[in-house]
């Protein structure tokens, strides 16, 4: 199978990435997210002690200088997905927030850092997205359409079946991020498996929290 999209990381990015991809790809998608430890959004549940502390509520144009000095490099991307388009997100989606007055810091009304997390999980699923756990992502390669081509003409382990939605015209036609037969895909390989994408997102962290799988690599 060829996915429509594989995310790199099950934590705060990768599943908003998961529960927003209707919105930038237009429609439910045939999509994976691997996750190498066997819970998604660990350090999202350990957020503001367990309260997740969401975003904050002042002017966007404020929180340029808590970057530092390459602050400046994700202006567009803040002004563009701001503050308020995220709380909009979570409230029509049935998790009211509150805004301290004393320091502006925004937070679910419940408190519960997991009602966050799971509206992500859920919305993600709703867009076609399942969650593979214990998946370390090993390497990623690009495969092109003259190697699929190659594959097809030289290997007598060669599989049509496995490959069919790399020449499926009606498969190309359906969706934006198609095409497969012409521009290849994307292989991950795991600690076990290998999958194969159409596109890829990595949202797999930094190493902030080493213990939460957030460890850099």
């Amino acid at each position: 199978m060829i996915y429509d999209c594989i995310i790199v990381g099950a934590g705060a990015s990768g599943l908003f990435a998961g529960a927003r991809f209707d919105t930038a790809a237009g429609g439910r998608q045939a999509g994976l997210i691997l996750e190498k430890t066997g819970r998604a959004g660990t350090k999202l549940l350990m957020s503001g002690g367990g309260q997740c502390n969401i975003t904050h509520g002042g002017s966007i144009k404020d929180f340029i200088d808590r970057y530092g000095k390459k602050g400046g490099r994700i202006r567009s991307c803040l002004y563009k997905h701001n503050n308020l388009e995220l709380i909009s997100f979570l409230e029509k989606n049935g998790i009211p927030t509150v805004t301290q007055e004393e320091d502006g810091r925004v937070f679910p009304a419940s408190r519960k850092a997991q009602d966050i997390r799971d509206l992500l999980v859920r919305k993600s699923q709703e867009n076609g997205f399942e969650i593979a756990y214990d998946q370390e992502v090993t390497g990623i390669r690009r495969i092109s359409a003259e190697e699929i081509s190659d594959r097809r003409a030289h290997s007598s382990n060669f599989d049509p079946a496995c490959d069919a939605n790399d020449h499926d015209p009606s498969s190309e036609s359906s969706h934006p991020h198609s095409g497969t037969s012409t521009s290849g895909y994307w292989e991950i390989a795991t600690n076990k498996t290998t999958f194969r994408a159409k596109t890829i997102i990595l949202a797999s962290g930094g190493c902030s929290y080493p213990g939460t799988g957030s460890d850099g690599q």
